[in-house]
C-alpha cells in the first residue's frame, strides 16, 4: 500500500489483479495465461493519496519545503510503477452515451488487437485505477465502469459480457447507496 493512501500500490495492484485471474481462469478461458512480473516496466513514480489530499495547506507546503528533492512529482510518497512491457490490449475512445452518462469518473474501455478473450464488464471504484490495463489483457473487450460501487444492468445488457466483475473497496461499502447485485 501507498503510505498516504489506502489504495494499493503497483506492486499491491499486480498481486490482487493475479488473485481475480486465478480466481476466474479456471471457469473462463481468457484470452492468456496470468501476467508475470517480468512482463513489466519498473519506473519511478509518486502517488499523492487520499490520505494526503486531506491535510492542511500549510502541512503540505512545510512536507514539500523540507521533503520535495526525495519525490518524484513532489508528493508524499516515492515507489516504483509496474507497466506492461508489451500489451495486447488498448484503450479506445468511450461512446459518448457512456461519457455523458458518467461525466465524473469516465469509463475505460480496451479491447485486444487480436480480438481473443471473452468480453467483460468491471463495475468498479478506485481500487481498480492500477489494475484496469492488466485485466484487459484478458478479454476481448472490456469495459470499466466506476460509480458509487453501483452495477448497472442496462451496461450488461447493452454489452453481452462473458464475465461482469464487481470490485470495490470494503471501507466505502457502508457508504454506498443499497443495491441488487445480478441474479
Amino acid at each position: 500500500y501507498f503510505r498516504g493512501d489506502t489504495h494499493t500500490n503497483w506492486m499491491g495492484a499486480w498481486v490482487v489483479y493475479r488473485h481475480i485471474v486465478d480466481t476466474i481462469s479456471p471457469t473462463l478461458p481468457l484470452a492468456r495465461p496470468a501476467l508475470s512480473y517480468h512482463e513489466f516496466v519498473p519506473s519511478i513514480a509518486s502517488y499523492d493519496g487520499d490520505l494526503t489530499s486531506l491535510l492542511p495547506d500549510d502541512v503540505m507546503q512545510a512536507w514539500r519545503n523540507r521533503w520535495d528533492y526525495t519525490c518524484s512529482d513532489g508528493f508524499f510518497e516515492t515507489t516504483t510503477r509496474l507497466s506492461l512491457r508489451a500489451p495486447e490490449a488498448r484503450q479506445l475512445t468511450v461512446p459518448a452515451w457512456l461519457a455523458q452518462r458518467f461525466p465524473k469518473r469516465a469509463p475505460l474501455l480496451y479491447q485486444r488487437r487480436d480480438g481473443q478473450g471473452p468480453r467483460a464488464v468491471i463495475f468498479r471504484d478506485s481500487t481498480v485505477d492500477f489494475l484496469c490495463d492488466y485485466l484487459a489483457e484478458h478479454f476481448s473487450r472490456s469495459l470499466f465502469i466506476w460509480k458509487d460501487g453501483q452495477v448497472f444492468e442496462d451496461i450488461v445488457k447493452e454489452e453481452r459480457p462473458d464475465i461482469v466483475l464487481h470490485v470495490m473497496a470494503e471501507r466505502f461499502i457502508s457508504l454506498y447507496p443499497e443495491f441488487v447485485p445480478l441474479a
